[in-house]
């Protein structure tokens, strides 16, 4: 066994220049599979970080009554349904086995100002139920008392992002007052932001019902929260209140978009969905890249077949079979290729590490998006974090990597065997 690896590093020793030109095609071909999926990775987990701390992979349903399309039950067409407080609390009971809480979700993009500055910012309610789920993150502060709550108080939290367009650099917003909806509040709290595109401002569902009371008489949005052990079975519970809220709301069951319902769980497969088809395009443009220096391997096989003739013919003439041939040619294209591919491989990840720590110290991953009038006013949205290679990537590379050895040699192979003794034995040169 230790002859016949001596005679294949020998048989690609005599050609260097070629071997090792050869050998680099499909190392670089390797280097870049691995950093193109190293860096997808890189986006993935810098998308999800941002998903996952934003408490969007929580499953939660949000529900809203659009206008109708088809008139129905004596009502025109290009209605706003609604829900009465009484028809809310007729779904909460229907479905108080499988739902922890359906609660208003009024919210409106509000302009917020203070004495230094202003801002348009979304101005979300939340009850004091609601605030257990929502999974805010709390910066600075507190959240709402139950008094708050139940008193309508005008206190406000606000997120973290978009402080510096309110107040001063320095300036400590807890206790300040910030001016909206023709109402003045405290900031009790700061929270992480949840969506970072925009701020947002948080106050009592009974303040917002105070200051806009038509809108608790006449529902259209709403968040709901399945009970632990629904994941599963999530579909099926949104398309029986789907059902329920079209008949209290008098729409027709077939006016598809009248209600929406919306859960995190079907964006969260929507969100693998988009990443397992940018891993699959990457590995595609992965293999494109390899697939040159597999065709390196067939042409200098092909080319060490022709000049071999003679060896071949005479290795025939001895005795040699057709599977010995075989393994000849086949051989020195595996081992070309696995020991350039183990190289490229072996640099690539170390590409990644250095990547890795680069985009650490740098901030390579992060995107400034102006807040409010202020350029010195950003948002920071982090796209890019922790590019890796895992073991299940590098080993279906080297599966590739055989795979493009064997195909790169088949062909010269299949020559040398068909070629008889007498005629590889003349001199072709």
């Amino acid at each position: 066994m230790n002859a016949y690896f001596q005679e294949l590093a020998n048989s690609l020793q005599n050609n260097k220049l070629r071997t090792f030109l050869t050998g680099f095609s499909i190392a670089w071909g390797i280097i870049i599979l691995v950093v193109m999926l190293g860096a997808g990775k890189g986006v993935e987990n810098g998308i999800r970080g941002m998903v996952e701390s934003s408490g969007a992979n929580q499953i939660k349903v949000t529900m809203n009554l659009y206008f109708t399309e088809k008139p129905y039950a004596g009502y025109q067409a290009n209605r706003q349904p609604f829900l009465k407080p009484e028809q809310l609390d007729y779904l909460r009971g229907v479905y108080s086995d499988r739902v922890d809480l359906i609660e208003p979700s009024l919210s409106n993009f509000k302009e917020v100002s203070t004495t230094f500055g202003s801002l348009t910012m979304q101005v979300n309610t939340t009850s004091w139920a609601e605030q257990n789920f929502n999974k805010l993150e709390l910066q600075q502060g507190r959240f709402f008392s139950r008094q708050e709550h139940e008193d309508g108080a005008r206190v406000a939290i606000i997120t973290d992002g978009h402080i510096s367009s309110l107040f001063e650099a320095g300036e400590d917003p807890i206790g300040k007052i910030i001016t909206m909806m023709g109402a003045t509040f405290r900031v009790v709290g700061v929270v992480k932001a949840a969506v970072p595109f925009y701020g947002s401002v948080y106050i009592p569902l009974n303040t917002y019902a105070w200051l806009y009371p038509n809108q608790m008489v006449q529902m259209t949005s709403f968040s709901i929260y399945p009970k632990v052990g629904q994941a599963s079975r999530v579909q099926q519970l949104t398309d029986e209140m789907k059902q329920t809220v079209m008949q209290l709301a008098k729409v027709d069951p077939t006016d598809a978009f009248a209600v929406d319902m919306q859960n995190s769980a079907d964006q969260a497969k929507t969100m693998d969905m988009i990443f397992l088809s940018l891993q699959i395009l990457l590995w595609v443009m992965g293999v494109g890249s390899l697939s040159i220096g597999t065709i390196g391997v067939s042409n200098i096989m092909h080319v060490t077949v022709q000049e071999r003739m003679r060896e071949i013919g005479i290795r025939k003439a001895i005795g040699a079979k057709p599977k010995d041939i075989m393994q000849l040619v086949l051989g020195e294209s595996l081992l070309l290729s696995i020991v350039a591919g183990f190289v490229g491989l072996v640099v690539g990840v170390v590409i990644i590490n250095v990547l890795d720590y680069l985009a650490a110290v740098n901030h390579w991953g992060q995107q400034s998006i102006p807040v409010g009038s202020s350029p010195d006013n950003v948002m920071i949205l982090n796209l890019f974090e922790h590019p890796e290679v895992n073991l299940g990537v590098a080993f279906g590379a080297l599966i590739v990597l055989v795979v493009a050895g064997l195909l790169a040699g088949y062909g010269p192979a299949k020559k040398a065997i068909k070629i008889p003794a007498v005629v590889a034995m003349r001199d072709t040169k």
